[in-house]
């Protein structure tokens, strides 16, 4: 089955323990603890339109969360099958088992389908530190990145000044960086909606960017995500680059 993340579907859930939906939502319909939305959007941007609500894509935990979840749908009419249904946070992590992408948590308890997941068309898918920053050179791919920092406490870089762009700059410069593009470390910059870039971690804007000349390109139509690198020695931009190629990464305290 085309399945890649958890429940595998064309709309979202945005739960409000800490997740979604007011003005940019076109909520259909609430209860206590959840959010509801028929628009159909690709998985990240979910996650982020959920974030902008200030809540978060949805995470289930137990067989009551699955039951509640199932409950604030029950008033919409049922479309039976895969890729039908609602995204949830769950998604496949370092290839393999599959995490709830807000928390960075693996399952604990799951509903998957019969010969669910399948991975079908095999798609369906902490080092130095100072007062803020964390760095890591292990190299792996952006989402992986995302979810690392969540299980250590912290959450993939956002830069939003100047100021913190010189800390972070400031951060790595103990270490024995390469210059140039696709030697960088990634941060939570991500495109939204195939055209404008956010912060994956709390799906705003870039109201400060630092890019190298001509970036961002998004050669071959697949850069999406953004990467910190040092452009000359001493001194570091931007680029964006293909999210499924491997980086090291740059986690921060998280601003919650």
């Amino acid at each position: 089955m085309p399945i890649k993340i958890l429940s595998a579907l064309l709309f979202l859930i945005c739960a409000i323990e800490c997740i979604i939906g007011r003005a940019t939502l076109p909520v259909e319909q609430s209860n206590v603890n959840y959010v509801v939305s028929t628009l159909a959007v690709s998985w990240k941007d979910a996650f982020v339109l959920c974030e902008q609500s200030g809540m978060e894509l949805v995470s289930i935990t137990s067989a009551k969360e699955q039951n509640a979840v199932a409950e604030a749908l029950s008033s919409y009419p049922p479309q039976h099958g895969f890729s039908k249904g609602y995204w949830t946070s769950g998604t496949r992590f370092n290839g393999n088992s599959f995490v709830w992408f807000t928390s960075g948590k693996p399952l604990v308890y799951n509903q998957f389908a019969d010969n669910q997941p399948d991975n079908a068309g095999n798609n369906e898918n902490l080092g130095q530190s100072n007062f803020k920053y964390v760095i890591s050179t292990v190299a792996v791919p952006w989402k992986d990145a995302f979810v690392l920092c969540k299980q250590s406490g912290m959450e993939l870089v956002s830069i939003t000044s100047a100021e913190e762009q010189n800390a972070v700059a400031d951060a790595l410069s103990a270490y024995p960086t390469k210059q140039g593009f696709s030697n960088g470390y990634w941060t939570s910059g991500t495109r939204f909606n195939g055209n404008s870039f956010v912060w994956f971690t709390s799906g705003k804007p870039l109201v400060y960017t630092r890019f190298a000349d001509k970036q961002p390109d998004n050669a071959g139509n697949n850069e999406n995500c953004i990467e910190f690198f040092m452009y000359c020695e001493n001194s570091y931009k931007w680029n964006d680059r293909d999210c499924s190629q491997k980086a090291g990464y740059i986690c921060q305290e998280r601003s919650d």
